[in-house]
Formats: structure tokens, sequence, C-alpha cells
């Protein structure tokens, strides 16, 4: 058993989040909720891991109190509760919780977490929020977008966005590519290559 004056180190809570036993997951969602737990001295890696782990286990994201009073506030572990939210769906707590914390990590992170589980729909949400909320996309806010509508398989509106990002880098004419690949387009994919290379140096 795990008490809350426990000191685990992190290769130990490493471990509990990698297990698929129930009785040490319940463990781990224990300690994690302990009022005990100075949360900022862990890494983000570990508990974004953790979050993701005991949301899937348990059909339910955690919630730690202590989350809104991070210092720095962590990112990574808002996106990994936002993808853990949108994954049961509870759209509303997403939603909600991506509000506390709408900045450039967290939203290129989420996009990413939308377009590797094929959540369409907050993909959308999040990029409406930013439209409406008066956000400028930036060049790696704009491949996310991209590479997320991509891997939905909403090839018109990543082509869309793809068109009014006016500093293409290699990474943005790569998603594009990539997104019509993925997709058995391949004359599309050609002809968005042969565009790059008629910009030349400017890639």
């Amino acid at each position: 058993m795990m008490h809350d004056h426990m000191n685990l180190n992190e290769h130990v809570l490493s471990l509990l989040a990698k297990s698929n036993h129930l009785g040490h997951l319940k463990q781990l969602q224990g300690y994690l909720t302990s009022p005990s737990l100075a949360m900022p001295k862990l890494s983000s890696t570990l508990l974004s891991s953790s979050v993701s782990v005991l949301s899937l286990s348990f059909q339910s994201p955690l919630r730690s109190p202590y989350l809104h009073h991070l210092k720095p506030p962590n990112a990574y572990l808002y996106t990994a509760m936002i993808t853990a939210y949108a994954s049961q769906p509870d759209y509303v707590s997403a939603f909600t919780l991506f509000r506390d914390m709408p900045n450039q990590v967290t939203v290129v992170c989420a996009l990413s977490a939308c377009g590797h589980t094929g959540m369409l729909q907050l993909g959308k949400w999040i990029h409406g929020y930013l439209y409406k909320n008066g956000f400028v996309l930036d060049s790696f806010t704009s491949n996310a977008l991209v590479d997320m509508y991509g891997k939905c398989g909403n090839l018109e509106q990543a082509r869309k966005v793809f068109e009014m990002n006016p500093e293409k880098g290699l990474t943005s004419w790569n998603s594009m590519i990539n997104s019509f690949a993925l997709h058995g387009q391949s004359d599309s994919a050609i002809a968005i290559f042969e565009q790059m290379m008629e910009c030349g140096e400017g890639v």
C-alpha cells in the first residue's frame, strides 16, 4: 500500500504508470490525488502518462485538486487531461479545461492528440475557438491544424488552412503532402511536392 508520507521516486511511479494491474493503478491514483503530493516536483512526462493510463483504466480522467496551482502551469498535464476527457467522450469538460490554459503549447499538443486519435470534432472546436478569440495562427499552430485535419480525413479543410499560411516552411509542405498520401491521393501529393519545388529557396 502507498501512504501519503511515502517518498516514492519517479522510477517507481513510472513503473506503476505502465502497469496493467488494477490494484497498482488504484494505488497510483490514490498517490496522485494525495494532499501531500508535491506535484510540481514530478516530471511533465510522468504526470501526463499517469493521467492518460488512469483515465483509460477507470474511464474517468484524474482531476487533481492541485492542477490549477501548479507553478508554472503544466501544459502537458493539461493536454493529457483534455485528451482523456475527449476520449470518453466528455467534450464539455475537455472544452472547459482547454479554456483554462489556451496557449501555443496546449493548442499544438491538443491538436496533435486529436489527429492521432481521430477526434475531428474536438479539433474543429479548438480551431473555432482560436478564430473566435483572435488567436494569431503562427506557423506552428497552422502546421498542427493541417496535420490534425489531414489525419482525421478532412483534406479540404487541411488544404484551406495550408493555403492560408503565409509562411510555409518545410514542415508545412510535408504536412500537406503526408495528408494527401495518407489517404491515397497520390496525384494531389505529387502536385503539392512540385509546387514546393517551384518555391525553391523560399522553403
